[in-house]
Formats: C-alpha cells, structure tokens, sequence
C-alpha cells in the first residue's frame, strides 16, 4: 500500500486503504438520522456497508480519518456543511468508477482538521473542481492548495498559493506555465517552497471564505518533510489505482 513504501505522512485521507498497519475505519457517515462508521472490504471502501446503512436516504461525511497514524480526523458536525458521498437514488457517489466525497461549495462543504498542518511540503490528492471559480482544495482564511479564479490549476503562483516558490504537478508532469482544466480527475502534486508552507492547513474543501471546493475529492495526503525524491513513485501508485492518464 502507498504509506506502506512512502512513509511519514502527516495526515492521509483516502476512500481505499493506504497502510496495511492501519486498522481503523475510512469514514462516518450520517444518513439523516444516525451515524455509522464504514471501513475497507479488500482494501477500499465497503460499499455494501455504506449501501446498508444509508438505503435510499442521501449519506454524508462527517468524519475522515487520518491513515497517517497522527489520529488528525477531519471532521464537520453541522450536518448542512458535510460533503456527500451516497446518493439515495443513485447509490454510491464515484468519480472514474471509484469513490469520491462530493463537496458542494453552495452549501459550504468542508471538513475540519482535528489539528491544524503546519510547514507542508508536499500536498498530494485526486480530485476536480466543476466550478469555474476559486475553489480551496486544502487551505485556511488565506493560503491554500487551490485553483484560480476561472476554475483552472494555474502555474504562476502567488503568495497563498501552497506552491508558490515550489512546484506544481498535473497528471504527472510539471504545470511549469499557463493554466489546466481542473474540472476533470486530476492527479495534483504539490510542493511547497523550501522549509514548508508557510500557512498552517485547517480544512479539506475550504480556504478563504466563499472559496470552497466544488467537486469530488478522492484521496490527500500531506507531508512536513520533502517528497521530491519519491514523487515519480508516489504518482504511479496513485495513478494505477485510480487510472486518471496513461
């Protein structure tokens, strides 16, 4: 598994298991009346589990777990604000035939780190952005690893962008000018400037206020110590799982 052979993450969130030591559960989820934690069936998300226990009402995140091994669960406890991730007609939300948290910036989706991240180096993540506008990947009220204004990843930074004097990768290759569509699934493979990120991350789905991800989000991982070295490593991983680009 990924941490298995890239160890020292900070915080992990995935909808699959990304260490063999972790024992704990993917995700809880609220149905409209009750919640329910929902862990792995062969090492991805127990679907059956998250079908059972939602039936034809909508199902909500309302925890993420941290696979890290630091316990830095992301959570919201207003239910308004949860991103989905079961539809009670459709069933499981998926992006590319796997699953995905589905955060709807009109309703505020996000969820909050139990401890804020300080120093990022590295932010790593499956997801798109189906808004032609700011959308806050992982941030605070101010920096973050975010897309511009007209929905795109863009590679001339500025100072809140989490890789401003760093590096920004799409789908495996460096965004070294220009802009990129994000409103399909997106590898994204961050680094921060040298000695980190100098904002400290408090939420997945949200940066500055009304900036907030629209868009499924399948997988983050953050480091605090440099990547650089195994990003080729860490990319193939993903990308095998999830076959975002040949």
């Amino acid at each position: 598994l990924l941490l298995d052979t890239y160890t020292g993450a900070a915080a992990a969130y995935s909808l699959r298991k990304l260490r063999t030591a972790y024992t704990g559960d993917a995700v809880e989820v609220y149905n409209g009346s009750s919640y329910a934690d929902i862990g792995f069936s062969n090492d991805e998300l127990d679907t059956t589990a998250l079908a059972a226990h939602c039936g034809s009402n909508d199902g909500f995140v309302s925890k993420w777990y941290d696979q890290s091994g630091n316990t830095n669960t992301a959570a919201q406890t207003a239910t308004n604000n949860m991103p989905k991730i079961y539809d009670g007609t459709t069933g499981v939300v998926t992006e590319n035939g796997k699953p995905a948290v589905e955060f709807d910036r009109s309703s505020d989706n996000h969820l909050d780190y139990s401890n804020f991240i300080s120093n990022a180096t590295n932010a790593i993540s499956v997801a798109k952005n189906t808004a032609s506008q700011w959308g806050a990947l992982t941030g605070q009220f101010g920096g973050a690893l975010r897309c511009i204004s007209n929905g795109d990843w863009n590679a001339s930074a500025n100072v809140d962008d989490f890789h401003y004097l760093g590096e920004l990768f799409i789908d495996g290759t460096q965004l070294s000018s220009g802009t990129i569509d994000a409103a399909f699934q997106r590898l994204i493979y961050a680094n921060a400037q040298t000695g980190g990120f100098t904002d400290a991350l408090q939420f997945i789905g949200k940066g500055y206020p009304n900036r907030n991800w629209n868009g499924e989000i399948q997988e983050l991982i953050i480091y605090t110590s440099d990547q650089s070295d195994n990003r080729t490593g860490i990319e193939t991983n993903i990308n095998t799982f999830y076959n975002i680009y040949s």
